[in-house]
């Protein structure tokens, strides 16, 4: 897990030694063209993620 730079510290109101989660997510259309490109950072002391993902529907 990366460290905060000052910015995304005082953003998340961290400390700047306290760890976060660094997500990117790349999200396609049905041929396979990017449409959506994000980044997200996170306390990993105050959230729990939960993913699921069912291919079959």
């Amino acid at each position: 897990m990366p460290e905060p730079d000052g910015h995304d510290a005082q953003w998340l109101a961290l400390p700047p030694n306290q760890s976060i989660l660094l997500a990117e997510s790349v999200n396609v259309d049905q041929t396979g063209n990017v449409i959506e490109y994000g980044v997200t950072r996170l306390r990993g002391d105050r959230m729990e993620l939960f993913f699921e993902n069912d291919l079959t529907k």
